[in-house]
């Protein structure tokens, strides 16, 4: 059996384990639920393709046997939005080794068109803008060290910008050394908060802005 196929079901008893706890320690304030088992993983650049061809057709077929068709696992995914929050916070084991790399995505939750009609998550998602234009939904902050182990994530609305300083404080938090984002996560208060608890946040500047060279010294460089 290979290492990448090891690692995944390795996952996959890590997941289902904590989804078991998880329910048991809430079952009187949750309802009873009838979710299939999660799968969560993804070596491919398209996750689509990920799973079509490892878990419905290929050598992972048999560990899962009652995995559902692809369109099905995406409609299923909201379902699985609190497990994996919990999840996260419940799981940092990163290895302090003083380089990180932070950021965030967005997780749309319906079509712009449809955002009015929308009641799976009313009153949680947001709307938002990203790179790639607005979205409904959620925005998910992610640092990992550099061996690619998590060291911290959480979700937020939509509406909370990358360089929301609160979100950046929150984001680095209890890590030293230098950590790396792209522009977006500019915001010149932040870095000097985290600057002074011992950790160099290096990221990129946009295209017009206006900087001084002391400041391109301590927070670009």
């Amino acid at each position: 059996m290979l290492l990448n196929e090891l690692k995944i079901i390795k996952l996959y008893c890590e997941l289902d384990d904590f989804v078991k706890a998880f329910d048991e320690k809430l079952s009187t304030k949750l309802l009873e639920s009838h979710i299939r088992k999660p799968i969560h993983h993804s070596g491919y650049k398209c996750f689509q393709y990920y799973y079509e061809q490892c878990i419905e057709k290929g050598t992972l077929r048999s560990w899962f046997p009652s995995a559902p068709c692809y369109n099905r696992f995406v409609q299923l995914k909201p379902r699985m939005l609190l497990y994996f929050v919990f999840y996260l916070n419940l799981c940092r084991i990163g290895m302090l080794c003083g380089i990180y790399f932070g950021d965030s995505t967005t997780w749309c939750v319906c079509n712009n068109r449809r955002i009015h009609n929308h009641k799976v998550f009313a009153g949680k998602a947001a709307r938002g803008k990203s790179s790639t234009g607005w979205f409904f939904g959620f925005k998910f902050f992610l640092v990992i060290n550099a061996f690619g182990e998590i060291m911290n994530a959480f979700v937020t609305p939509g509406n909370v910008a990358d360089n929301n300083e609160k979100t950046m404080i929150r984001l680095f938090s209890k890590l030293k050394g230098w950590a790396f984002a792209d522009k977006g996560f500019i915001n010149q208060k932040a870095f000097e908060q985290l600057l002074g608890t011992g950790l160099h946040l290096v990221s990129g500047i946009r295209r017009n802005m206006k900087i001084n060279s002391s400041i391109w010294s301590r927070n670009y460089c």
